[in-house]
């Protein structure tokens, strides 16, 4: 899983909806010492459901994540940090969101997309198959801009959620490039 790879400390989840995935992620941050900020443009979450988000390390941040004046602010500064952070797009405009937030990842981040590009139509060979990254899209224009290499969930076509994910590398001690999915990569092809 994702989480267990890149071990981040700050999760930025933009689409929080009814708060299903931050959930996930909340059980992470407090395993792991982590916190949450979820981003949603409108507050689908229950009454009942926002009280257990109060006791977690989450924020539930309603706005629009395009607001110059007090949105962006508030996630640069939660993104701009030392900790490792997974960004993960799943709001109204995925790929537009991959390309705004991948600018902001340091060496060890990690930025995914949930259900972003292919029609349903597509699901099954989706599931079967690895993420096939086309170089007109944007997430793969987006990925050679900012020098991002894939990672593929080992667990992807068993859980069905659909994820793609990128990194951003680290250098090694002789300042090259070497991305830390290699090993989520050769554990896949282990397999």
């Amino acid at each position: 899983m994702i989480l267990g790879h890149i071990q981040p400390k700050k999760i930025l989840e933009f689409g929080t909806c009814y708060g299903l995935v931050t959930l996930l992620f909340s059980d992470w941050a407090v395993e792991n010492g982590a916190r949450v900020l979820s981003l949603d443009n409108i507050d689908y979450v229950e009454e009942e459901d926002k009280k257990k988000f109060e006791v977690l390390p989450v924020e539930l941040f309603h706005g629009d994540e395009y607001d110059q004046s007090k949105t962006i602010p508030k996630l640069i500064d939660f993104v701009e940090t030392d900790e490792t952070v997974l960004i993960y797009c799943d709001g109204g405009n995925k790929p537009q969101e991959f390309f705004q937030w991948s600018r902001f990842l340091k060496p060890g981040d990690c930025i995914a997309c949930h259900d972003y590009v292919r029609p349903k139509e597509q699901i099954k060979e989706f599931r079967l198959t690895e993420f096939d990254y086309a170089g007109t899209s944007l997430v793969a224009r987006t990925m050679k801009r900012y020098g991002l290499e894939p990672i593929v969930p080992l667990d992807a076509h068993l859980t069905g959620m659909h994820v793609f994910a990128a990194m951003k590398p680290k250098e090694n001690n002789d300042g090259n490039s070497e991305s830390d999915c290699n090993g989520a990569k050769n554990a896949r092809n282990n397999q």
